[in-house]
């Protein structure tokens, strides 16, 4: 039977760079990961990404207003998300000034 790595952690932090998301964990450590890792942060608007809150005693980060949920486990064990791109394309968030929305037609 395999065995089962749990890493009990609480973020404290969140930033953003213009491609990665930190987090500084409650231990001191600071984790950071690609936002392509999660499509619906990499969509988002720079408010959107800034609009987070640390949940269920800061296990969780979630963002209301673009309906994503990430566990701090997740991010220091290199675990991306599972909403495929595909998913991502036929589902996009309805935002005007993503940073990586199309320009509006003339």
């Amino acid at each position: 039977m395999p065995t089962v790595l749990r890493v009990k952690v609480q973020a404290t932090q969140v930033w953003f760079t213009a491609d990665m998301i930190c987090v500084r964990l409650d231990d001191g450590r600071e984790v950071s990961v690609p936002l392509v890792w999660y499509p619906r942060l990499a969509k988002a608007t720079k408010p959107q990404l800034a609009n987070w809150e640390l949940i269920a005693g800061g296990t969780g980060i979630h963002w209301e207003e673009i309906d994503e949920d990430i566990l701090v486990e997740a991010l220091v064990l290199g675990l991306r998300s599972n909403e495929s791109a595909s998913f991502s394309k036929k589902y996009p968030l309805n935002q005007k000034d993503s940073l990586t929305a199309n320009e509006p037609e003339a």
